[in-house]
Formats: structure tokens, C-alpha cells, sequence
């Protein structure tokens, strides 16, 4: 696709620099700042915060400016490029090109996200337990750099896979957004509630301590906010007790209940202590009753209630008294059937992004000989 008999190489901080402008924190008003936590791992999109000025961590005075590289110094997997004018701390570099004429600005981040490039730097960190990266060792870095004709082409070509999947996401988001308000527009609006023990049990069937089961679903199987087990274990012996689960029951963690582990479960199986199995009674269908368990009202009456302060759990005690709308089957599916093509188009998203990510990956494979972890 390019060929790298033009490319030459460079160390990092001959054609890069690290820009260290300083925010005067004698102003006033609210500021955009962007710290660690806002940039995701593979992706280049960071959503700034906003703050007043005292609000914002005293070591927040560095500038960045946009289309400046947002690089974390603790976690190289960080990456992001700034798209407004703000503030960021000690912990990120503000990298910018030293000269657009020897390396373009927009070609940077693709560099430095690929596998070959991040090996290197991985290996130049420093510090034994909170391993760092200092700009001499970022700046010693060798990489290759293409001419700039082919800068750009890689640019273009790269920046338009990023974008397409940032729209996908985009439509993923407030298709999510759409189901969540939709879900809890729908509960919140309706009369005539019941206590949810009316119409589900906790199952408390134990397992044999000395028996074996495949389906062991712990609290880390769950995968927060998606509804997924991501996989199974192997059931601790030594563990107190497991209690069985069906096809069709609802799994809730109890243990810090707005991390939002939960799930309905397609098959039988067991699961450890810390996570109740509800059964949906005659009146209710299990999707409708996982709904409910899923929905930002129930979500933040287990978190108020949740008893413990290091370690907070919400209980069947409490969950049996949470009050919910529960109305005829035929009002059930219909709602739930709503709610399904909403997920379902999620769904048909999800996989988009999936798809323009393994095309992303392969752009990299094509043009640096290594993928790029997106």
C-alpha cells in the first residue's frame, strides 16, 4: 500500500514536542479540563469537563490547544486529541508537531497508536510498583516517519475509519439513552405500584458443595451495565454456598449495587452468594420483571439503601419492598417488545462499530506491518 524505503527515522522528540504553556489560575469563570479518567483506551475522543477555576485540581494549569495529542504518562494505552482549547495536569503530555513541514499534526496519534510503537514505549517505563513514562524516554523513542504526501494519505485515510466509528457511536449512545428514558419514562409515570415480592421469589437452592458445575457465574463473570456473563468459572470449593439458577431467572449482584451487574439467564447454572436469583411468578414475564431490575429507579433505590460503607449491598429484604408497576401479560409484551427492537437495533450498531474497528485494525496491519489496539 506505501513504500517504506521513503520512510525515514526519527527519534520522537526531534520532530515532536512537549508544549508546556501555563494556565494563569489567578482567572475566573468555568474552564474545560481534561484529566485521566476522560480518555478511554482506544479511543481518540476524549469529553472534557467543565469547572470553575477553583474547582479544578490545583496541578491542572498546563494548556492544550485543539488538535493537540493528549498522551497519559501512566497508561500508554491513553491517547486522545483535544478538539477545543483547554486544561490538562501533570500526568499528560501536550504533544504537538515541531515543524508540519517534517511530520503533520493529524498524522501523529495514528503513529503512536500502533502496537509496534507502545511495545517500545512500554518498555521504557520507570518505577517499580506505579510505573511511569518521562519525556526523555518518550522523546528518545525511534520511529519511522513516511513523507509528507503519504503522512497525509495515511491521515485521511485513517481519520475517516476513526469517524465512522465515532458515528456509529454516536447513534449507539442515544439509542441507549432512547431505551433508558423510554424504560424509565414508562415506570415512573404509572400508578397503582406493587412490591416486587408479589411477584418474584429469591431462590436460595443450594448446590453441593462437593458437586462440580460447569454454569459457576461469580460477581466478575457479570460484565456491568451490558446484562452479560462474559464467562464462567470453576466453583470454589472452599466457597460457603452456590445457589441455582434456571433458564429465565433474573441474576443481580448485591455487592455495590450501581455497578449494574446483571443478567437474564439462558441457561441453568449456579451463582455465588453474592448474587440473588430472582424467579418471576405467574403474573410477571421474566423480561419484564429483568426491566424492571435494569431500570435507573430500581438502580438508585439499591444504592440509597445499600447497607455497608467500604463495601456497600443491597439484600432481598430490601429488594422485595421496592415498589414497581406490574400490569396484565398483555400490556407486559407489548412494552417488552418495544423495548427489544430498540435493543435489537443497539445490537445491529454494536456490530457496525465492531466492524469498522477490525477494518481500522486492518488499515494499520496494511500500512505499519502491526495492528492497533481500537
Amino acid at each position: 500500500m506505501f513504500n517504506k524505503s521513503s520512510w525515514k527515522s526519527v527519534q520522537f522528540g526531534d520532530v515532536v514536542t512537549n508544549i508546556n504553556s501555563y494556565f494563569d489560575r489567578n482567572n475566573t469563570g468555568v474552564y474545560p479540563y481534561i484529566a485521566g479518567p476522560e480518555i478511554t483506551e482506544g479511543n481518540l475522543h476524549a469529553t472534557p469537563s467543565f469547572a470553575e477555576v477553583d474547582e479544578i485540581p490545583p496541578t491542572f494549569k498546563r494548556i492544550f490547544l485543539p488538535n493537540d495529542v493528549l498522551y497519559h504518562s501512566r497508561n500508554v494505552e491513553k491517547l486522545a486529541v483535544s478538539e477545543i482549547k483547554g486544561i490538562t495536569g501533570e500526568k499528560l503530555f501536550v504533544l504537538r508537531t515541531k515543524d508540519s513541514s517534517c511530520i503533520l499534526q493529524e498524522y501523529i496519534p495514528f503513529m503512536m497508536m500502533t502496537n509496534k510503537f507502545k511495545q517500545e514505549i512500554k518498555s521504557r517505563l520507570t518505577g517499580s510498583c506505579n510505573k511511569f513514562l518521562n519525556w526523555s524516554a518518550l522523546a528518545s523513542t525511534v520511529c519511522e516517519i513516511p513523507p509528507l504526501d503519504e503522512q497525509q494519505r495515511i491521515a485521511e485515510l485513517l481519520w475517516a475509519a476513526d469517524e465512522m466509528i465515532e458515528a456509529y457511536d454516536l447513534i449507539y449512545n442515544d439509542l441507549s439513552s432512547l431505551k433508558s428514558k423510554f424504560v424509565d419514562t414508562y415506570f415512573d409515570s404509572k400508578p397503582n405500584k406493587s412490591k416486587l415480592s408479589e411477584h418474584c421469589i429469591n431462590i436460595t437452592t443450594k448446590y453441593g458443595k462437593d458437586e462440580s458445575e460447569e454454569n459457576c457465574v461469580e460477581l466478575k463473570c457479570l460484565e456491568p451495565h451490558t446484562g452479560k456473563i462474559t464467562y464462567f468459572v470453576k466453583k470454589d470449593k472452599n466457597a460457603s454456598s452456590y445457589n441455582v439458577f434456571s433458564k429465565g431467572d433474573v441474576l443481580f449482584g448485591k455487592l455495590r449495587p450501581y455497578l449494574r451487574k446483571y443478567t437474564l439467564a439462558s441457561q441453568t447454572g449456579i451463582a455465588c452468594s453474592e448474587i440473588l436469583v430472582l424467579r418471576a411468578n405467574q403474573n410477571i414475564m421474566p423480561e419484564y420483571l429483568y426491566e424492571i431490575i435494569q431500570s435507573n429507579s430500581f438502580i438508585e433505590y439499591n444504592s440509597h439503601l445499600s447497607y455497608g460503607t467500604k463495601m456497600p449491598r443491597t439484600s432481598w429484604k430490601l429488594i422485595a419492598d421496592y415498589e414497581c408497576y406490574v400490569p396484565s401479560l398483555d400490556e407486559q409484551k407489548a412494552f417488552v417488545s418495544k423495548v427489544n427492537n430498540i435493543s435489537e437495533n443497539m445490537t445491529l450498531v454494536k456490530q457496525q462499530i465492531l466492524g469498522s474497528k477490525l477494518l481500522l485494525n486492518h488499515l494499520f496491519e496494511k500500512i505499519y506491518g502491526c495492528a492497533s489496539n481500537v
